[in-house]
């Protein structure tokens, strides 16, 4: 940070995170967020893709990126019966790859969900908004840990650009948008059966919509990547870039 113009971060709580070490190099710290831009979710002819082929009466969790165990998706697992029980066509999607797919697939088949999971693969960026189309929510089961609790995961915006109702964990980063924006409910992280509750708790579909319409709105109006590069802009042409 001495030896720094400039620092970027991702998020408020990184910047905070680096004040309490430097507390002077509060004109150098800027928030330069890792949100998409609206030109990818801005096609109206965006549609369902059958990388699901799920029954239409199905309720689908969505989760896209890595499956490594610091995402927390052998808890959204763990809450699967829990969640069966109240709404026995729920489905949870994984889309993406990583060292951990092998230990959730198992841990599906000991808690006798397995048809209730499905692993569709990595899915090209392209196609994230056709996926996300055909969900209902999207799930961020995050472990709460130093690193999370100071950066953001890009997926989020992802599912409110598309105007879909998000489940967090408590992390603060995705929390405080969560509850900010008014897109979605966090849970405790770790903890299944809060994750379970929160889950059912967006089987409201007037809740659920209601939550996603406030998520796509902040998504155009603040969490995109044109005013997102035009602070970057900034900080670049304080230095004649």
């Amino acid at each position: 940070m001495k030896l720094a113009d400039q620092c970027l971060v991702v998020v408020l709580e990184a910047k905070d995170r680096l004040l309490k070490k430097a507390p002077d190099a509060y004109k150098k710290i800027s928030i330069v967020s890792n949100t998409p831009s609206l030109k990818v979710f801005s096609n109206s002819n965006i549609k369902k893709i059958d990388t699901i082929e799920m029954p239409s009466s199905s309720f689908i969790l969505s989760y896209i990126g890595r499956i490594t165990n610091l995402r927390g998706l052998d808890l959204v697992i763990k809450a699967m019966p829990r969640i069966i029980e109240a709404i026995p066509d729920a489905v949870f999607v994984l889309a993406g790859n990583g060292n951990a797919e092998q230990s959730l697939k198992k841990l599906a088949i000991d808690l006798n969900v397995e048809k209730h999971i499905k692993f569709v693969g990595w899915i090209e960026y392209t196609d994230i908004p056709s996926h996300i189309a055909s969900c209902h929510i999207g799930v961020l089961p995050f472990q709460s840990c130093e690193h999370m609790n100071n950066t953001i995961a890009n997926k989020i915006f992802d599912y409110m650009a598309m105007g879909k109702a998000i489940v967090v964990s408590d992390v603060r980063p995705m929390e405080r948008i969560t509850q900010e924006e008014k897109c979605g409910i966090s849970f405790t992280a770790g903890d299944f059966r809060s994750l379970a509750d929160t889950v059912i708790k967006l089987h409201d579909s007037e809740k659920r919509n209601s939550f996603g319409q406030n998520g796509k709105t902040a998504f155009h109006n603040k969490y995109n990547w044109e005013t997102d590069e035009k602070e970057l802009m900034r900080v670049v042409n304080l230095f004649g870039g």
